[in-house]
């Protein structure tokens, strides 16, 4: 999720966005979240958006810091 929230980060397709993940951390790097673990960069992007943490809108994938847990 901070990802989304550098600035200028911009990514309009789905695709571009698992891209950068596998980019910057490796296409083997698995996530975990507080309820979850072992997710592939396709996995946690699902996740994220199933709970509404990450949303598509105006043409771009956003956040907002305010979802994110800090535990």
């Amino acid at each position: 999720m901070s990802m989304l929230l550098e600035p200028g980060a911009v990514y309009q397709k789905l695709d571009d966005f698992i891209k950068a993940l596998e980019g910057r951390f490796g296409a083997d790097a698995r996530y975990h979240t507080c309820s979850a673990e072992g997710l592939d960069a396709c996995g946690i992007l699902d996740f994220l958006m199933q709970r509404g943490k990450v949303t598509f809108e105006a043409g771009r994938l956003v956040t907002a810091a305010g979802r994110m847990c800090s535990h």
